[in-house]
């Protein structure tokens, strides 16, 4: 397999596993709108980004109690209301400001100016991102679906995997089955210590060791966690891609996953 290949693979099986879900929560539930929030200048920073804008309509931002790094802005009744996550109470003013304005800009279809900028850049540093991992772990409460299917059992698949690969070591991991998807697989929530799989894997059709390699891989990343560098968010680093091609049938069951598409 030559470097385009092996770049293709690796893109691939990203998109199989369904990555990019791991940091907002699938099937999360949480109680929006039930914690004491307090933010600091939130009437100085919305009346700059309404003047930078040139919004004329009335803007409103309120803290929510969302369980994730969320932020959103709705117009209801010709006025633009905002919503923030307590999550961003220690960020700094120009973060809030970003982020704010960013979706502010997006909301009233207006160019989007340098906002993004500094809200990306902070979300892309390592210390945000293991703050936003506690902030999960204490607020976000996790739906669970059963860790035993029709056809296959997650924790029976999670022992072999645990035994053969691990040498026993790891403990204290929630399984379930999630929704049926063909392009979420599978993926690790780093908060809640919780693998998902995606329930359409709980088929006669669907060979074990398919399933136990999405079991395998999500507890590489408990184990090698996603990390931050230049500003680029690493999950899949060469030492994680090395040990999970040490799965035995790691050919079969990435042709496997490619059929599922």
């Amino acid at each position: 397999m030559n470097g385009r290949e092996r770049e293709k693979d690796a893109s691939e099986r990203e998109k199989e596993m369904g990555k990019e879900k791991e940091e907002e929560g699938e099937g999360e539930r949480g109680g929006e709108g039930d914690r004491n929030m307090t933010f600091g200048n939130l009437d100085g920073i919305r009346n700059e980004i309404v003047h930078e804008l040139k919004i004329s309509e009335p803007v409103v931002i309120e803290p929510y109690g969302y369980t994730t790094a969320k932020c959103t802005c709705r117009k209801r009744n010709g006025m633009y209301i905002i919503r923030i996550s307590p999550f961003y109470e220690s960020a700094p003013e120009s973060v809030i400001k970003s982020l704010v304005g960013s979706v502010l800009a997006r909301a009233s279809k207006r160019p989007d100016t340098a906002y993004t900028v500094i809200y990306r850049n902070y979300m892309k540093q390592n210390s945000t991102r293991n703050k936003l991992v506690g902030y999960r772990s204490t607020y976000a409460r996790k739906v669970l679906r059963g860790e035993v299917g029709r056809i296959h059992d997650l924790r029976t698949s999670f022992h072999r995997i645990n035994r053969e690969y691990f040498e026993n070591r790891i403990s204290g991991i929630t399984l379930t089955w999630g929704r049926s998807s063909r392009r979420t697989l599978g993926h690790y929530d780093e908060a809640k210590r919780t693998i998902v799989v995606s329930s359409i894997l709980d088929r006669a059709s669907i060979p074990a060791y398919l399933v136990d390699y999405i079991i395998y891989h999500e507890l590489l990343h408990h184990e090698i966690p996603t990390f931050y560098r230049n500003g680029r968010r690493v999950m899949h680093s060469p030492e994680f891609k090395r040990r999970e091609r040490e799965y035995k049938r790691y050919s079969d069951a990435v042709k496997k996953m490619r059929k599922l598409r």
